[in-house]
């Protein structure tokens, strides 16, 4: 094995291993800052590559990775207005804590997010152990919230699944109400669930937040932690590069 892929795979193993235990997240730092993508996609690819593989090929024979990049577009501010979708992650406001792909039928599990510019103040990076918040919850609230009922894209699922040994998540607040514009509004144990959701997550408790700097990039287990940002300023050049992939090796 060459020098650099040696590199990339041991500092893979490494990342898998804070990635699979609390809090589900890990920060790498020390790197310059870079629009290059090499070295954060051959992480992805590497982490994903442990069995076992979930992760489809793409055309070159490679395992498939998303990636887009995220920056501040005024034109999707209006768009995001009362509805939910990738749109807001390109405004300057606040994310609550959520997980992405939550509307696929095999969420991503390992997501990652590369620090180009970071906002002269706020878009602080929040972050909260799914655990954690599953455990404030009283137990008929966490029985209402496995009930496959959630609306999440064009499939009703639950919000709390069992994978592996372990209860994974898969929540967007915001997608899930621009889904059920489509069906009959959730009422009942199920709303009063989310609201009890929505209370845990909301408390500085189970939070972890701070700064990403330019040149970090923070990966995080997408099934058993949520994510977020703090805003920022409406004319910031702010720029980050997101990864995701499956990787069944986090979903055992």
């Amino acid at each position: 094995m060459a020098g650099d892929e040696l590199a990339v795979s041991t500092l893979a193993e490494a990342l898998l291993e804070q990635l699979r235990k609390p809090p589900f997240f890990v920060v790498l730092s020390g790197l310059r800052p870079t629009k290059g993508r090499a070295l954060v996609s051959a992480l992805m690819r590497a982490i994903a590559a442990t069995p076992p593989v979930t992760a489809p090929l793409d055309r070159s024979g490679r395992l498939r990775l998303s990636f887009a990049r995220v920056h501040l577009d005024p034109s999707k501010t209006a768009a995001a207005e009362g509805r939910s979708n990738t749109s807001y992650s390109r405004t300057n406001g606040p994310l609550a804590l959520h997980t992405d792909s939550s509307y696929r039928e095999s969420p991503h599990e390992l997501i990652a997010f590369q620090m180009v510019r970071s906002a002269c103040w706020g878009g602080e990076t929040l972050i909260a152990t799914g655990r954690e918040v599953i455990e404030s919850l009283d137990e008929e609230h966490r029985r209402s919230l496995r009930r496959p009922v959630f609306p999440l894209g064009k499939t009703k699922r639950a919000v709390l699944e069992q994978t592996g040994s372990s209860v994974t998540l898969r929540y967007y607040r915001a997608q899930l109400e621009a889904s059920s514009r489509s069906s009959a509004p959730l009422d009942g144990p199920e709303d009063a669930a989310l609201r009890a959701l929505d209370a845990s997550l909301s408390l500085e408790a189970f939070q972890y937040r701070f700064p990403l700097a330019s040149g970090e990039v923070v990966f995080i287990n997408n099934r058993r932690a949520l994510h977020g940002r703090a805003a920022f300023p409406a004319d910031s050049d702010r720029l980050l590069l997101r990864y995701r992939i499956n990787a069944g090796c986090l979903a055992v």
